[in-house]
């Protein structure tokens, strides 16, 4: 029979059990809707969680010198210039202040190194010479914003030498000022302390408290060896700023998803599904056996059938649920593993027409047609 006959004939048997055939069809069209947006949405959830991870230190990592020593400032200022370091740093010294609009509160100026702040805050500014980075606590106290002036005083602290009901701490003689070159919006847990803190960026000389190393996720198998060896002996092992060993682990997570063999069991449904059409219309297959159809033509047949009932509507729920989930797909590891179960899924409802040709394909025609 010709190319055109076949199809025509496949169609208008489709046609004459509609119901049925919608019945299948509809089961595909969940099938590729459903894959879609349960992978999108665990998977979506689990990047959520690696994302706060690392916006909170997953990949930050410390380095402090033994009994409190100190690290190198300019050793810790080459480790931000490394590929795969987006930016490291340490605090060279603080001491405490008081804002001429808040005098009644006491707070920190801190010294640091170059790097330092796009470490506890990524993205901000870095403060030149006569700008500061105001701690979003510390200005909200003390009503400061980006752009504005910040004039402060030394505290001396302690009492020695002072004459008899002298206060303990008192402001020291001469004022500083500096322009508020950002006031970041959110805390840091990388270090909470600089929350409450004036932050000025000085040349990396003399040593740090400690070293902070902000890791890209993706080069870090390659950094933190490196950074174990950088510093030498007299100081402590890198170890992570958070301690994040009693949170949930994203990539064990991924990798035990619920979702991850929900395609197999969305195309192990669909085919029971068209299964069950092709038993309930084996006679028709069988008179056009019976007429002279080879098992070629039974193959067209049902192929152009699983094309039309199980592969058209897994793509069409497929396409619906990627719209719907595009704002997660945008991500890169989502859109990957949606996409792998989408084309996994495909390929099964793909191969269907096998399935039908074992089930309808062979056999006693007579039999089959005494039978229904």
């Amino acid at each position: 029979m010709r190319l055109a006959a076949v199809v025509d004939e496949a169609l208008r048997d489709l046609a004459a059990r509609w119901l049925l055939s919608l019945l299948v069809a509809a089961v595909a069209l969940a099938a590729g809707t459903s894959t879609v947006l349960l992978a999108a949405g665990e998977v979506d959830g689990i990047r959520a969680t690696w994302d706060d991870q690392v916006a909170e230190g997953r990949f930050v990592q410390v380095v402090a010198g033994a009994r409190s020593s100190g690290v190198d400032a300019a050793a810790c200022a080459a480790v931000g210039g490394w590929t795969g370091v987006r930016a490291a740093g340490g605090r060279i010294g603080t001491e405490p202040v008081r804002f001429a609009t808040s005098p009644a509160s006491r707070y920190d100026h801190a010294r640091v190194t170059p790097g330092y702040v796009q470490v506890l805050w990524p993205g901000a500014p870095e403060p030149l010479a006569g700008e500061v980075v105001v701690g979003p606590h510390a200005a909200a106290s003390a009503g400061l914003r980006s752009g504005s002036t910040v004039v402060w005083s030394a505290v001396a602290t302690g009492n020695a030498g002072l004459g008899a009901g002298a206060r303990p701490d008192r402001a020291a003689p001469g004022a500083v000022s500096a322009v508020v070159a950002a006031v970041p919006a959110r805390g840091t847990a990388r270090d909470p302390a600089a929350d409450r803190q004036v932050l000025s960026v000085v040349p990396a000389a003399g040593t740090v408290d400690r070293c902070v190393v902000d890791v890209d996720p993706a080069r870090a198998s390659a950094v933190l060896p490196a950074l174990r060896t950088w510093f030498g002996d007299g100081v402590d092992a890198p170890r992570p700023v958070v301690d994040l060993a009693r949170a949930v682990d994203p990539d064990a997570e991924l990798a035990g998803r619920a979702s991850a063999w929900w395609w197999a069991l969305a195309a192990s449904i669909t085919g029971a599904a068209a299964a069950a059409a092709w038993v309930a219309r084996r006679a028709d297959v069988a008179l056009h056996r019976l007429l002279g159809a080879d098992p070629g033509t039974v193959a067209l047949r049902l192929t152009v059938d699983v094309g039309v009932t199980v592969v058209t509507p897994v793509l069409l729920g497929t396409a619906t649920a990627v719209v719907v989930t595009a704002p997660a797909l945008a991500h890169e590891v989502v859109r990957t593993v949606v996409l792998a179960d989408a084309a996994r899924l495909l390929v099964v409802s793909a191969a269907l027409p096998v399935l039908g040709l074992v089930l309808v394909g062979r056999g006693s025609v007579f039999r089959i047609l005494k039978e229904s």
